[in-house]
């Protein structure tokens, strides 16, 4: 597999991880008895991550379309580094709906009153799961190009 190719294929993480997280929270929310609390630290996560799609899906789609399209015929270090400031970009997309859907629901007065909160929340939140779904591409590359399944370039390290 071609470094291009692997890179657009990880633009999907975030869909399979929640896919994961949704078939593992099925079959623990219909057990009748009362979770584990170590348990539960593994779950909860798990849970903002499978309602939050209402919240995530459409600006992580709008940046998985830019970036494919962008993508193409790029330099790997480019796409490393998109890939390092993709959590960034999906901040500001976040950030951009909760305003949006904020505004459209609530009054401006409240809006501005509560801004930096709404900001914060999901700022923090999109780059906390951004992060996480980033390291487990990068994760996937680094174990796929050891199995020899990515053909390796020879490029300089991102940020050097």
């Amino acid at each position: 597999m071609k470094p291009h190719t692997f890179f657009r294929a990880a633009l999907f993480t975030p869909y399979i991880l929640w896919g994961f997280c949704v078939l593992l929270l099925i079959p623990l929310t219909s057990i009748p008895a009362e979770l584990s609390e170590s348990l539960n630290i593994f779950l909860i996560p798990a849970m903002f991550y499978t309602i939050g799609i209402l919240l995530w899906f459409l600006p992580y789609t709008i940046l998985t379309i830019t970036l494919w399209i962008w993508s193409i015929n790029k330099p790997i270090t480019s796409l490393r580094q998109a890939a390092l400031l993709s959590p960034i970009f999906l901040s500001f997309l976040m950030i951009g709906e909760a305003g949006l859907i904020y505004l459209l629901t609530n009054d401006i007065t409240e809006f501005v009153e509560s801004a930096f909160s709404i900001f914060a929340f999901f700022g923090v939140l999109s780059l906390v799961f951004g992060y996480l779904c980033v390291g487990i591409a990068f994760g996937m590359h680094q174990l796929l190009q050891i199995k020899g399944l990515i053909a390796v370039e020879n490029t300089s390290p991102p940020f050097a």
